[in-house]
C-alpha cells in the first residue's frame, strides 16, 4: 500500500520488502503533533503523532465545530472566524519548548483577521504565542500586514513579526492554500511561505528572537481561536 504524504504535493511512497520504518518521530520522538485530519470523527481531531495530543472540535456543541471539508490534500477544516474551534487538550507536551518547526497549510476565505494558531495561560500576567492572518495590521501599528506571528511573556511582548504584502508581491488571495513554515533553532527565527524564506518586518525581537510557544505554565492550545486571560476574541 501507499505512504501518504502529507506535503500538500502527493509524492506518496509505495512500500517495498517486508519491513519499513515509521516516518513519525522514528528514533527521538520530536514529533509532537501530527494532524493530518483524514481519520477524525465528529468530535475529535486525531493527532498522528505518538503523543496522542487529540483535538476537540469545539466544545461539543453545535456552533463552535468547524466543518470538515477537503484541502490541498485529503481533509482540512473550515472555520467560521466567530467561534469555531479545535482545542488541543494536552498541552503539557508543549511547555517550555523554546525550539522548533511548525509548518501549516491555509486559506483564508475573507480579508479579515483570523488566528491559525494560539497557545495561551488563562490566569495571571498574559502569556501567549500566536499565529495569525491579516488584513492590514493584527498588530495595530504594522500597515500591509498578511501574516503576523507574536509572542508575549508576563504581559510584555518579546517578539512580534509580520510579513507584509510589500515583502510578498502582493497580498494573500482568498481561496489559495498557502504553505506557512515558522523555525525557531540555537540561531533564531526564520519564516517560509510556499517554500521561499521571506524576511518579516520586526516590531518586537528581531532574526536572533528565540520566540516559539510558551515557555511556562501554558495550559491552553488551539486552532482558530484567541483566548487570552481567559476571554476570548473572535
Amino acid at each position: 500500500s501507499d505512504v501518504k504524504d502529507y506535503s500538500g504535493y502527493n509524492n506518496n511512497g509505495t512500500i517495498s520488502g517486508a519491513l519499513w520504518q515509521r516516518y513519525l518521530n522514528e528514533d527521538n520522538n520530536s514529533l509532537v503533533l501530527l494532524m493530518p485530519f483524514d481519520s477524525d470523527n465528529s468530535t475529535t481531531a486525531i493527532d498522528a503523532s505518538d503523543y496522542k495530543n487529540n483535538g476537540v472540535l469545539g466544545n461539543l456543541t453545535a456552533g463552535t465545530q468547524p466543518t470538515l471539508t477537503a484541502g490541498i490534500t485529503g481533509n482540512a477544516y473550515s472555520f467560521d472566524g466567530n467561534n469555531d474551534f479545535i482545542n488541543i487538550t494536552n498541552v503539557n507536551q508543549f511547555n517550555n519548548l523554546t525550539r522548533g518547526t511548525i509548518e501549516l497549510w491555509f486559506k483564508t476565505g475573507s480579508k479579515s483577521e483570523g488566528v491559525i494558531l494560539e497557545t495561551s495561560r488563562s490566569s495571571g500576567a498574559a502569556n501567549y504565542f500566536i499565529i495569525e492572518t491579516c488584513d492590514d495590521a493584527c498588530s495595530g501599528s504594522m500597515s500591509n500586514e498578511q501574516i503576523f506571528i507574536s509572542k508575549t511573556l508576563a504581559g510584555t511582548t518579546i517578539f512580534a513579526a509580520g510579513i507584509t504584502s510589500t515583502q510578498l508581491g502582493g497580498t494573500i488571495d482568498n481561496n489559495k492554500w498557502y504553505s506557512l513554515v515558522y523555525v525557531v533553532n540555537d540561531t533564531g527565527n526564520a519564516f517560509y511561505l510556499n517554500g521561499v524564506n521571506v524576511i518579516p518586518t520586526y516590531q518586537n525581537g528581531n532574526a536572533q528572537t528565540l520566540a516559539f510557544l510558551n515557555s511556562t505554565a501554558m495550559n491552553e492550545m488551539a486552532l482558530g481561536k484567541l483566548t487570552v486571560a481567559g476571554s476570548t476574541a473572535t
